[in-house]
């Protein structure tokens, strides 16, 4: 996966991994779920004006609203972060 490897948030970023993050999301990760929302949660620490644009496209609040309500402790807080921060 992604976090197993050293790319840099442009290569991320670069790849439409934002999109690709939230439709495995939205589509159900086959497992992946935690996977796909700490690879966001990455982007938004890093590149949060960048980030903040491109999930809007990708309509990841939906997603993320999801998250935020039926995520273990950790993912919750992580899309409650990414939802709540601010460029």
């Amino acid at each position: 996966m992604l976090l197993c490897r050293s790319y840099g948030n442009e290569d991320l970023i670069g790849a439409s991994t934002v999109e690709l993050m939230v439709r495995m999301r939205r589509e159900g990760g086959g497992g992946l779920d935690k996977y796909c929302l700490a690879v966001m949660n990455r982007i938004c620490m890093n590149c949060l004006t960048i980030f903040k644009g491109l999930a809007k496209a990708a309509c990841a609040e939906a997603v993320l609203s999801v998250d935020k309500e039926e995520r273990g402790e950790a993912g919750r807080g992580m899309a409650r972060k990414m939802l709540q921060r601010r460029p």
